[in-house]
């Protein structure tokens, strides 16, 4: 699934938390080369939707979903390894003013983890690396990059997951009472991705 001109979306830069990579690094589609390294920027979006008991559940995207991102599957079969650099996730509320009538509003959480220590509840990710705790009438938008995870810099072959001991990923959820299985926001994935060994 992807969304066009996702990256244009406008989020205010207060809600915008850093970690090395700029969101202005996610412009383009084709980010540059090193060698027989090339630089692309995927795209990945869907919907985050409450439970029909009114929860929005502890969840994660990782680098591995990359792998669904529209624009994977030409690649990989061009090139022979792979890795994430980084990823900028934004989050762009469907109820965007304080509407009690139309859906009961609350706080979401985001922070940034490696995938194989993410937190087990609500709480943890509040008190995680690069924590946002953002009403949910608000848009933000988080970048995470490889520093998170060292690991993260090894190659893995387009034909193969990324080991989960060298992803890392945005985490989120959160603590409130929502309208049941209502759609609170469409997010957008952007993965700056390398590639290398053409075949």
């Amino acid at each position: 699934m992807r969304c066009g001109g996702a990256s244009g979306a406008r989020v205010n830069k207060k809600n915008i938390v850093k970690t090395g990579l700029s969101p202005s690094t996610f412009s383009g589609s084709s980010l540059g080369s090193s060698g027989d390294i090339i630089q692309k920027r995927m795209t990945y979006a869907g919907l985050i939707t409450s439970s029909g008991a009114g929860a929005i559940n502890l969840s994660s995207f990782d680098t591995n979903l990359v792998q669904s991102a529209s624009e994977w599957s030409s690649f990989a079969t061009r090139y022979q390894s792979y890795r994430v650099h980084g990823m900028k996730v934004t989050f762009m509320a469907l109820h965007p003013t304080v509407d009690p009538a139309a859906t009961a509003h609350g706080v979401l959480y985001t922070s940034h983890s490696i995938t194989s220590n993410g937190p087990s509840s609500n709480a943890q990710v509040l008190s995680g690396e690069h924590s946002i705790k953002k009403p949910t009438w608000k848009n933000l938008s988080t970048v995470v990059d490889w520093r998170v995870n060292p690991n993260a810099k090894l190659w893995t072959s387009t034909s193969s997951n990324i080991p989960v001991d060298n992803r890392f990923q945005v985490n989120y959820g959160s603590p409130s009472t929502f309208a049941n299985s209502v759609n609170y926001y469409w997010y957008v994935i952007e993965f700056i991705v390398e590639l290398r060994g053409t075949e």
